[in-house]
């Protein structure tokens, strides 16, 4: 990163001033302010009325103002109400004030006129700058820089030339304000001698700068030697000034100047000049960096990758996926990957899926792949496949990730297949993702669900009677409820086991009876559990997206209270009457509270679901002594505080 140098405060904001241009009259407007003015109004008011002038007033404001620039509390303000007066009233006001004020309120006149950039203030000006004393030599300097008439510019040349060390900055102040001038002005010749004039004075590396850039900005032909000449100085300041202009001068000159600099400068200064190509290349400067990318200096390459990836396109994919290929360092391998993420356009994606095909370092492999998944290109889905089928297990995991966004719907036949053949757990889980990405993008899920559905029913081995069982229903394929129920009864202890875990995570509560009823009456317990859990998941889902009535609801949540064994069972169930806003929720919450390893859990659910059902008749009369019960009984201070705001509540409410 380049090191911007800073102009002195005083300068900059000078720098970044300019005059306001008077708005279209209001009279009435003008009128009230002027009076509170003319009244003993408070100071805020008149301080108010003052700015007020400056953005709607016209020459009729500026006696009134101008009266005000040697009050020592109002003279500011009075000053920015007629520098915001675009008439030429105003910037006579503020001359005649330079007779008769002092201190202060002078310097603030002596600023104005040169925010005006009154021209007719020069000859005064000039005066004020040459008194000796603590006067304000200064704000008269700078105010000439900002007006840069002829005879302004010919005098503060003349000061840079001829002031005292310590009034030689100011000096070069005003000259680098008076170059800034004349160069927007078109008068550039003029300019760089002013900037000529700075750089080449005693004063401090921050004005020399300034003027390194002037100077440069002010030769748009001639520039270029003098910005190389500075990069060779022995100031850091100055070089890293010219450095910072050039992506203010890009050129093709310039671009070839610095392809020969980057070939024999030293070690400071190359990795700056690389950065710099970012601002200022021609298509020579690829072939530049391209050969970079093999520099033995670490940081050098890491740069050329950096740029090229900024600037590079279609052209340049090849040098940045070589890289990918090669065993670099994470950095670098990282910074091929992000020039590769960020070059637009078909030819480079075609590239891309290319090296993915012939790469055959591991570690590249696996770089392409997360490449063209973040790229989301479609066309390399082909390969992918192959890689998911391949021996290369980190790769053939990678990809199936990666086909779970890209895959297609005519993917999906080739990978059921992968989903069958996988003997690995992490190739299973991929796989089962991929299947279900490319039935999800179909737009028609049914005949993607029907495919699966047909799988599971002629699997023999568990593992894939498994797989298929976690794939249908992630999708919910409606079609394949029965059969996966069926399951829940059969032989297969370990399918079995699956399809009670899995139909937990169905998108409605469908398979309810059937897991209750197994948690009911099943023979094995932990098959019981497992349908338990699932149950109860289903009737919580079910009370917060209300997807029954609350009586069901209820009654699933009563059966598997009866079913459970566990103080986690019970906890489950608390938990889940505490999304359902209905009476039964309470009467099976209450007895609880006289529980002590469940009372902390049924308070929580209870006062969730205590503002909406004291509404409710029933629930209403038994809420008061559950809520009494908590506020008298509860660990937490913020349980019982609640229970009482509630509880205050419903008395409230009472008609």
């Amino acid at each position: 990163m380049f090191t911007r140098f800073i102009l002195p405060a005083a300068l900059a904001f000078s720098l970044s001033a300019a005059p306001a241009q008077a708005a279209a009259g209001h009279p009435e407007k003008t009128r009230q302010c002027l009076a509170v003015l003319q009244s003993n109004a408070p100071f805020y008011d008149q301080a108010r009325a003052c700015q007020q002038l400056g953005e709607i007033g016209t020459s009729e404001a500026v006696p009134a103002l101008a009266k005000l620039l040697a009050d020592d509390r109002l003279a500011a303000y009075a000053r920015s109400g007629l520098e915001g007066i675009g008439d030429p009233s105003a910037a006579a006001a503020l001359r005649e004030a330079l007779g008769r004020v002092r201190g202060a309120q002078l310097a603030g006149v002596i600023n104005s006129l040169g925010v005006l950039r009154d021209p007719a203030a020069t000859e005064a000006l000039i005066r004020l700058a040459a008194e000796e004393g603590p006067g304000p030599v200064r704000e008269a300097w700078l105010a000439l820089g900002r007006i840069a008439t002829p005879r302004a510019v010919q005098v503060l040349q003349q000061a840079l030339a001829g002031a005292p060390e310590t009034r030689r900055p100011e000096a070069a102040a005003a000259c680098l304000l008076a170059a800034e001038k004349l160069l927007a002005d078109g008068q550039a010749e003029t300019a760089a001698v002013l900037y000529d004039a700075v750089r080449n004075a005693p004063v401090p590396a921050s004005f020399r700068a300034g003027a390194v850039r002037g100077a440069i900005l002010a030769r748009p032909a001639g520039g270029v030697p003098l910005l190389l000449e500075q990069l060779h100085s022995a100031d850091r300041v100055l070089r890293h000034a010219a450095l910072t202009t050039i992506r203010e001068v890009p050129s093709e000159a310039l671009a070839n100047a610095l392809h020969q600099e980057i070939a024999q400068a030293g070690p400071e200064l190359r990795p700056q000049l690389v950065k710099a190509l970012e601002d200022c290349h021609n298509p020579q400067s690829f072939a530049v960096l391209e050969r970079l990318l093999s520099d033995p200096d670490a940081e050098i390459r890491r740069l050329a990758l950096a740029v090229l990836g900024q600037i590079g396109g279609a052209a340049q994919a090849g040098a940045l996926l070589q890289v990918l290929a090669e065993e670099r360092s994470a950095q670098e391998s990282s910074l091929a990957l992000a020039g590769l993420e960020r070059m637009p356009g078909g030819e480079v994606e075609a590239a891309i899926v290319q090296a993915l095909a012939a790469a055959a370092n591991p570690g590249a492999r696996l770089r392409l792949i997360r490449l063209v998944e973040g790229r989301g290109i479609a066309a390399s889905t082909g390969v992918l496949l192959q890689l998911a089928a391949g021996a290369d297990a980190p790769a053939a995991v990678a990809a199936l990730r990666a086909l779970k966004s890209l895959a297609r719907p005519g993917d999906l036949p080739a990978l059921v297949a992968l989903a069958r053949a996988s003997r690995s757990e992490d190739l299973r889980d991929a796989a089962e993702n991929a299947v279900v990405g490319a039935i999800g993008r179909s737009g028609q899920p049914g005949p993607g669900g029907e495919a699966v559905l047909a799988e599971f029913q002629q699997a023999a081995a568990a593992a894939e009677k498994n797989s298929w069982i976690r794939i249908l229903v992630t999708l919910g394929h409606t079609n394949a409820l029965p059969a996966i129920q069926a399951a829940l009864g059969g032989a297969d202890e370990n399918v079995a086991a699956t399809a009670a875990e899995q139909l937990g995570r169905w998108p409605d509560p469908a398979p309810i009876e059937a897991l209750l009823n197994l948690a009911e009456t099943g023979a094995q317990a932990g098959l019981r559990q497992r349908a338990l859990r699932s149950a109860i998941q289903l009737a919580t889902a079910a009370a917060e997206e209300g997807q029954r009535p609350g009586g069901t609801v209820a009654g699933w949540f009563q059966r598997a209270a009866k079913a459970g064994q566990t103080a986690a069972d019970s906890r489950a169930i608390i938990s889940g009457l505490g999304h359902l806003k209905h009476p039964a929720s309470l009467r099976q919450l209450i007895p609880s509270l006289e529980q002590p390893e469940l009372a902390a859990e049924a308070a929580v659910a209870i006062l969730q679901v205590a503002p909406a059902l004291a509404r409710q008749a029933e629930a209403a009369a038994l809420l008061p002594a559950a809520l009494e019960k908590i506020a008298a009984t509860a660990k937490s201070p913020e349980i019982r505080a609640q229970a009482v705001k509630i509880t205050n509540a419903m008395g409230k409410n009472k008609p």
